[in-house]
């Protein structure tokens, strides 16, 4: 089917562009440039007529370069062309008329409509013959119809019928059948068969009307099918960007397959259909019909916000003195997520196999609104929208507190008035047999901490042990743990036990750590890295550092007093979120070199304020096996150069 619309629109209407007069040698360049436009070497046309606006701008050479861009499929450097060409003249019907059909392309089919709002306007200033407005009122119906307002749509569409061409009444009676008005399609199918649009050689057209007065009359014959097929086809590598013929073909062989039986096939075609015209709600409401009936997934993925944690209003505050906050959220699904967006940008953060995801957003002073939008591999999609109130901290502390004369950019002095809390986490005893036990991992843990209560700052009031525990255990005491701790709090963390990493296509994007209630073969009953991330992301402490002493450790990461030394007092005025592994991404043995260096580091230590990372350097040093031990940022929980401390007891 020949769409001559925007042929004829031209034709009438090439009376009102009018451009400023031009030199000898740029008349010749624009008159090329048509010639080479109208002989479809398009690029030559934009050069040409790049070379006539270098020079100044000219209302006619904007508009034919436009012209040409589009054909280019440049769609927005046709939109600024276009725009430019406007700002010289007032007769702009055909300007609004061909920026109403660069947004159709786009699929923006409420800007289309406005622009063709314009563009009749526009006309209706200069000529009063009605039988001209049709070529307004089909592009109106057209981006109305494929918007959803098929009831606009249908008036607009059959009002163009009376003066436009026979295609008018096909783009009317793909309005009604979208719309599911089967009464007035078959008037249409009706006028359309006496009026022999059947009569056409256009192939297209003829297999399309044919399956119209098919599913009009409730005719079953497969060979609709067969044509269809072969009419999407030939309409699809005819056509540039968007074509709506093409989804009419493909929304006629979803009705065709259904009148025939065949389900499947019908619920394929109008998936693709929802896929690329989504704001066809009658056809979203069928989709969601046939699915049922086909036992497939018709439920949007669930969308929770863990971390922070929301009112019933969808928000939470954060105070601090970062802009930014991790935010920790869970997609709950019956069938796989095929995307994930957050803002309207896609996040290639991964998705856990309990659906948890960790994302960063960036903050501005009072509310911020986001948007995270979830859709499954059956095409449903879930949209959760929340709300954070950014204050920062010092900025509520002299509010509430009434400081007088506080410099907020002064950078405190060392703090060695910190309690430094540890949790030690030893699993050797493992319930599921097909993981085997572990000899060393709490012997381990006792050692290190009687080192550290003997030899460091840390009291024995502070110190918690989970020797043998659950997954909810470890969790719940590292969360809640965390949710009391300030900025005068430090986080000493170890971990002996079985580890595991999380593949994704065969390539490690993350790692486990496996409690002793842990199933071999559901991956749910570990504890993954974002698990971990999500306990300690928002907490206040200052300095957090994690030992872990397990295989694949290394998947975890991504990649003090007054007379102390200046980097310390640095180390110390920042926070930290810190952690050491035994391994990268190896296995680990049972006997272990990584905690013995660790053991050993810390006894043998003669300063006052060694770091996380003199110990790394000292467990690099000693390591005579292959395993490599890792130090890094736990991801995701607002590490911003600070420096775990152990503070040796004086």
């Amino acid at each position: 089917m020949k769409r001559v619309v925007l042929f004829m629109a031209f034709c009438f209407l090439s009376v009102g562009l009018v451009g400023q007069i031009m030199k000898e040698e740029d008349k010749f360049n624009f008159d090329l440039a048509t010639q080479k436009y109208r002989a479809g070497e398009y690029k030559v046309a934009v050069n040409l007529c790049s070379e006539v606006l270098n020079k100044g701008p000219n209302r006619k050479v904007f508009f034919l370069r436009a012209k040409a861009y589009l054909e280019l499929e440049k769609y927005q450097q046709a939109m600024f062309d276009l725009k430019k060409a406007s700002e010289y003249g007032n007769d702009n019907a055909m300007i609004y008329y061909l920026m109403g059909n660069v947004n159709m392309k786009l699929k923006k089919f409420t800007d289309a409509e406005i622009e063709f709002i314009r563009a009749q306007n526009d006309f209706n200033k200069k000529v009063k013959d009605e039988e001209k407005f049709f070529p307004f009122l089909m592009a109106m119906g057209n981006a109305q119809r494929y918007n959803g307002t098929y009831k606009v749509a249908s008036m607009n569409l059959e009002k163009a019928t009376k003066y436009g061409p026979k295609s008018a009444w096909v783009d009317l009676a793909s309005s009604h059948l979208q719309y599911g008005n089967m009464r007035e399609l078959k008037n249409v199918v009706d006028t359309m068969n006496s009026l022999s649009i059947l009569s056409t050689s256009d192939t297209i057209l003829r297999s399309y009307v044919r399956a119209l007065n098919h599913i009009v009359y409730d005719q079953k014959d497969k060979n609709d099918i067969t044509e269809l097929s072969y009419a999407i086809v030939k309409n699809r590598s005819s056509s540039k960007a968007f074509n709506g013929f093409k989804y009419d073909l493909i929304y006629a062989k979803y009705n065709v397959l259904l009148l025939n039986g065949y389900d499947s096939l019908a619920y394929l075609n109008l998936k693709e259909y929802c896929k690329e015209l989504p704001s066809n709600h009658v056809a979203n409401s069928n989709l969601s019909e046939l699915k049922t009936r086909l036992g497939i997934d018709a439920t949007p993925p669930l969308i929770t916000i863990l971390n922070p944690e929301l009112d019933h209003l969808n928000s939470a505050a954060h105070r601090d003195s970062r802009d930014k906050i991790t935010v920790y959220g869970k997609i709950e699904d019956d069938s796989p997520i095929k995307a994930l967006k957050i803002e309207n940008e896609l996040y290639y953060g991964g998705i856990e196999q309990d659906g948890i995801f960790v994302t960063t957003l960036e903050l501005h002073k009072g509310d911020n609104s986001f948007i995270i939008e979830a859709e499954d591999a059956e095409n449903n999609v879930a949209q959760l929208e929340f709300f954070i109130h950014f204050e920062e901290e010092f900025e509520r502390r002299i509010k509430e507190e009434n400081f007088s004369g506080f410099n907020i950019n002064e950078i405190p002095d060392f703090n060695d008035e910190v309690t430094n809390h540890a949790i030690f986490i030893a699993e050797k005893d493992y319930v599921d047999q097909r993981f085997p036990d572990l000899a060393n991992p709490i012997i381990d843990a006792d050692e290190l901490k009687d080192i550290l209560v003997s030899q460091y700052e840390f009291e024995e009031e502070n110190v918690t042990t989970l020797y043998n525990s659950t997954k909810s255990q470890i969790l719940d005491t590292i969360s809640d743990m965390c949710r009391k701790f300030t900025n005068s709090d430090n986080l000493f963390v170890f971990y002996a036990g079985h580890g595991d990493a999380k593949k994704v296509d065969g390539k490690i994007q993350g790692g486990y750590i496996i409690p002793v209630d842990a199933s071999k073969t559901d991956r749910k009953t570990y504890i993954s890295s974002n698990e971990l991330q999500m306990t300690i992301g928002n907490t206040k402490a200052k300095h957090i550092l994690l030992l872990v002493d397990a295989c694949f450790s290394g998947s975890l990461m991504r990649s003090v007093g007054s007379d102390a030394p200046q980097y310390i007092k640095d180390y110390n005025n920042y926070v930290c979120r810190k952690i050491i592994s035994s391994g990268n991404l190896e296995e680990v043995p049972d006997q272990s070199e990584f905690i013995q260096n660790v053991k050993d580091f810390l006894l043998k230590n003669n300063e006052e304020y060694p770091t996380a990372d003199d110990l790394h350097k000292y467990i690099l040093k000693n390591t005579k096996n292959s395993n490599i031990p890792q130090f890094g940022q736990i991801k995701n929980t607002g590490d911003d150069g600070g420096m775990f401390i152990f503070f040796r007891r004086k």
